[in-house]
């Protein structure tokens, strides 16, 4: 079942099947019951010029969307998908393993350690809840995990060749982990950070904290931070990475593979001490 809302504030419920609710114009509120449902909030009021709608999923797995305006996403049951749109919007989802995408976005987006996603091109900050995925538009760059603003104690280990990245030491919760896609860089904590990048060119950023960092293949920015950082080579096939703040006085280190490099010779490397200044 298809139901339109039309111009003005309208409330719509789904059915027991797979409906589809489209708000248009107004401050609408969408409620989905059974079955898959697509709730979309449309467009703004053509009068005001913008729009605030409430959406609600139900037991199964839908596809929740406001468009433009300040938003309240609810997922409720089921395993639902929040497409993000501009503007700023209230995601919370509830049960079920859920996704907030943003593949469509067209901007870069930021996902904070404290629950924000901050979308380039003053497009607005969304503020989310409960959401195991989060996927960036892979056709843009520096989409970037900034986990900076963590609690204290906080510390990372993220992986994006793995696209996953764990919050752990988190208050009563102990370790939380995301599925996080198309992320480019990572900032990591004020504590002792795992970060490993991917085959893309990662600025892969550790902050205070004894950080472990590890640029894969890609030409990679590596910057460790205060603390004694341990930058992690594997293989000459990598691609050039350039580590921005390797200090000796901080104990930091630079690991390198014998058998990815092919050698147990130290004299085999050179360091330009100009360019740690």
């Amino acid at each position: 079942m298809i139901i339109f809302g039309g111009f003005g504030n309208n409330t719509l419920f789904g059915g027991k099947d797979n409906d589809t609710l489209s708000g248009e114009s107004g401050n609408d509120i969408l409620r989905s019951e059974d079955g898959n449902d697509l709730l979309d909030g449309d467009a703004p009021n053509p009068v005001t010029g913008s729009a605030k709608d409430t959406l609600y999923g139900g037991e199964d797995n839908d596809i929740l969307s406001g468009e433009s305006g300040n938003d309240i996403l609810r997922g409720e049951d089921g395993n639902d998908t929040f497409e993000g749109s501009q503007d700023k919007d209230n995601i919370d989802d509830g049960d079920g393993f859920d996704i907030a995408n943003y593949s469509k976005l067209g901007k870069a987006i930021t996902l904070s350690g404290v629950g924000t996603i901050t979308k380039a091109g003053r497009l607005g900050t969304d503020q989310v809840f409960k959401v195991e995925t989060v996927i960036a538009d892979a056709g843009v760059a520096n989409n970037t995990i900034d986990t900076s603003q963590s609690l204290s104690g906080v510390f990372i280990s993220a992986d994006l060749k793995a696209k996953t990245i764990s919050a752990n030491n988190v208050p009563s919760l102990g370790i939380l982990t995301f599925n996080v896609v198309n992320f480019d860089n990572v900032i990591g904590t004020q504590e002792a950070d795992s970060i490993k990048g991917d085959e893309q060119n990662n600025q892969l950023v550790g902050n205070d904290g004894n950080d472990f960092i590890i640029g894969r293949q890609g030409d990679d920015i590596l910057i460790g931070g205060f603390g004694a950082d341990k930058f992690i080579f594997n293989s000459f096939k990598e691609g050039l990475d350039t580590i921005k703040d390797y200090t000796f006085g901080q104990n930091d280190v630079i690991e390198v593979s014998k058998l990815g490099f092919g050698t147990t010779n130290i004299n085999d490397f050179y360091y330009d001490v100009f360019l740690e200044r």
